[in-house]
């Protein structure tokens, strides 16, 4: 028997609730194979859903989680550029001998001869095969920026067009995906809202528990308390609140997460992190909490 609206426990078509999940990789593939099953039963529509994350780290494991469970998504996040993105960029420039690209290129080597013939014989070729020439097609940080190629962008505009998604990466029209954005800079409105990593030392941010200047601790708590309680105060179908209750102790350390125990678990160090501060409103109520387990049983995922 297939779930419906109808089937779902009280609150997950309404008000906010917690999901809580073992560790983060627990926490990223769960909410991943959620939302997108959610979407693939029509409870709700893939370009109204946002999975927000706390920070450009999460953003990155949630891509890569997303990628290898095969889930399109557009990401509002910036985009690093690689040494081979930055190569291929190069290339393309090369090629429509943008100012100061033949010099850029000479530095990787290239003679030129060898620029000059790149420049003849691509010069003239447009859009997607214009990608191949310069290996930009073969960069993953490219993908979703290559959405947008009409087909008959000269170089000039294709590198343009790379550069402007790469710092503002949007989705074209007619695209149906999952959105992953920060949870401070989301376009748009959605009406299902995924927030993950709800945990205290990623929302509120690390700066918020440091000790070393407590007028700028206070600032930070304050300023990521009145987006985070903002953005799941909106009116909206769907919100979902999500966090991790262990993480290994170096990852811990590394993030900056806050935490007062430890435990070992089959020759591990755990760190046992908190669940966010801000869960809790002005009058101290809290989200209904669930396992993250059950939840995946409500979905028959687990």
């Amino acid at each position: 028997m297939s779930v419906t609206s109808h089937d779902i426990t009280p609150g997950y078509a309404s008000e906010v609730r917690y999901v809580k999940w073992n560790s983060p990789v627990e926490e990223l593939t769960s909410i991943a194979r959620f939302a997108d099953d959610m979407c693939a039963r029509g409870l709700c529509e893939r370009n109204e859903t946002c999975i927000a994350v706390p920070n450009l780290n999460w953003a990155r494991q949630l891509r890569r989680t997303l990628d290898k469970l095969k889930i399109g998504c557009n990401a509002q996040i910036p985009v690093r550029v690689s040494k081979q993105g930055k190569i291929a960029l190069m290339t393309l420039e090369a090629i429509c001998d943008m100012p100061g690209a033949r010099e850029r290129y000479l530095q990787l080597g290239a003679t030129e001869e060898q620029v000059r013939n790149l420049s003849e014989r691509y010069r003239a070729t447009r859009g997607l095969t214009l990608a191949h020439a310069s290996k930009i097609d073969a960069v993953p940080e490219f993908k979703d920026a290559l959405r947008h190629v009409v087909g008959d962008e000269d170089g000039q505009r294709l590198a343009q067009l790379l550069r402007d998604q790469l710092a503002h990466p949007t989705i074209p029209q007619g695209m149906d995906l999952i959105t992953v954005a920060h949870y401070k800079h989301i376009e748009g409105h959605f009406e299902n809202l995924f927030i993950v990593g709800c945990v205290n030392g990623l929302i509120p941010g690390p700066a918020a528990f440091s000790h070393e200047d407590e007028e700028e601790s206070t600032r930070v708590r304050e300023e990521d308390r009145l987006a985070f309680r903002s953005l799941i105060g909106a009116e909206r179908t769907r919100t979902i609140l999500s966090g991790f209750t262990k993480v290994d102790i170096q990852t811990a350390d590394a993030a900056h997460l806050p935490y007062k125990r430890t435990k070992m678990e089959d020759g591990e160090k755990l760190a046992m992190v908190t669940p966010s501060d801000f869960l809790a409103d002005e009058k101290g109520q809290r989200p209904t909490t669930d396992g993250g387990q059950a939840l995946l049983k409500i979905f028959r995922l687990n």
